[in-house]
């Protein structure tokens, strides 16, 4: 069976999950809709493990750093419209 990625991912987010390991790491950029509650956004990435580095409510960037293998779940989250990935690193 083929899993469906959410379709908020860009294709490197999505090269990441899908080759995520157990300890990878990965900073990402996630645009934020403008109708998102910020203090439910940021509490729910931190449910996934992530830590938010940098919040800018005027351009509607988060800076995010979680594991590689929540990124689904951090694109799946109510007022993400899209997330990007950086380099993956291993802690």
């Amino acid at each position: 069976m083929v899993q469906r990625l959410p379709r908020t991912l860009s294709p490197r987010a999505k090269h990441r999950l899908v080759r995520a390991g157990a300890d990878e790491r990965v900073r990402t950029l996630v645009r934020v809709a403008p109708t998102a509650d910020p203090d439910d956004l940021l509490a729910r990435v931190a449910g996934l493990g992530g830590a938010v580095s940098s919040w800018s409510p005027e351009t509607g960037l988060l800076a995010v750093e979680l594991p590689a293998a929540r990124l689904g779940g951090l694109a799946e989250l109510d007022g993400v419209v899209h997330v990007d990935a950086d380099d993956a690193y291993r802690s």
